[in-house]
């Protein structure tokens, strides 16, 4: 064994090091959260003049070939293009402060998730995408969107994250930049395990891959059923439901590999699903090749 020896001074010295190492390291935290806050700021007021009643849409950048890689802005998007909402998109914040996207800035206010979004614009604009709806059809349009985004999507994500590792997602631009791509593949395999581990406090993520994929192909069916030869959710006129219904399926037959069990069940079982598809977008994305 070395017995080494630090006289008074020498102990000195390291703890004035490690002092100054420590202050550097939070001066520059300091100087890093000082940059952030600086341009928030200044993005800040840029959302604040967008103008009166104008909605400021927080949402990931374009992936190319669709307009987002997740259902929640395609959904959110979809329904200030078809209630005619002047907006603008900001692909800088994606996240608001709840760490929830998309979200949106009106009138200096933010708004959090894509459904309180749509309830707030409804309310404050008045801006009712259900308003030819009866109360029966209104719940059971709410019961089958709540089956989609609290049931069904979690299928949807395990399989992308989990099963397939996030390998498809190399058919779009990075979400996470410029990196080098074992940098990228790592993040891939950590967000796997994060999705993994919200899908089992979800529950759903505690069941077999067998028995996941089960339930939420009969979701897809029972949406299929409900739409039928209908050309909208509803009936004759779209609802806020066939919004959600067009996120989702956009992320089917467009975000997932063609051997994704529910990409196949659309295309070869509930083909309505793609007719319906078709139709939103032709009906209010006229862009969507220049997105």
């Amino acid at each position: 064994m070395i017995d080494i020896k630090i006289g008074k001074a020498g102990l000195k010295d390291i703890l004035f090091a490690g002092g100054v190492v420590v202050s550097l390291s939070g001066c520059l935290l300091g100087v890093v959260k000082y940059r952030a806050w600086k341009s928030k700021c200044q993005l800040r007021k840029k959302w604040d003049e967008a103008g009166k009643n104008v909605v400021v849409l927080h949402q990931f950048p374009r992936p190319g070939k669709i307009p987002n890689l997740s259902p929640f802005p395609i959904k959110l998007e979809t329904y200030l293009r078809a209630m005619n909402i002047e907006y603008e998109n900001d692909f800088e914040q994606p996240m608001s402060d709840k760490q929830k996207c998309p979200w949106i800035t009106v009138n200096g206010q933010d708004v959090s998730d894509s459904q309180l979004s749509v309830e707030f614009l409804t309310d404050k604009l008045e801006k009712n995408m259900d308003s030819h709806l009866t109360e029966e059809e209104a719940a059971t349009a709410r019961a089958v969107r709540i089956m989609i985004e609290e049931h069904f999507y979690w299928g949807v994500a395990v399989h992308r994250w989990a099963h397939d590792e996030g390998e498809y997602l190399s058919n779009f631009k990075s979400l996470m930049g410029p990196v080098p791509a074992f940098i990228e593949k790592r993040i891939k395999k950590q967000v796997g395990h994060m999705i993994e581990e919200q899908a089992r406090s979800a529950g759903l993520g505690r069941h077999s891959r067998e028995e996941l994929e089960a339930m939420c192909c009969r979701d897809l069916k029972a949406v299929s059923t409900l739409l039928g030869s209908k050309p909208y959710m509803m009936g004759e006129k779209p609802s806020l439901l066939d919004c959600t219904v067009f996120g989702f399926i956009c992320q089917l037959l467009h975000g997932v590999p063609p051997t994704c069990v529910y990409r196949q069940l659309v295309e070869v079982e509930c083909k309505n699903l793609v007719e319906h598809f078709a139709r939103v977008k032709d009906t209010f994305w006229g862009d969507w090749d220049t997105l």
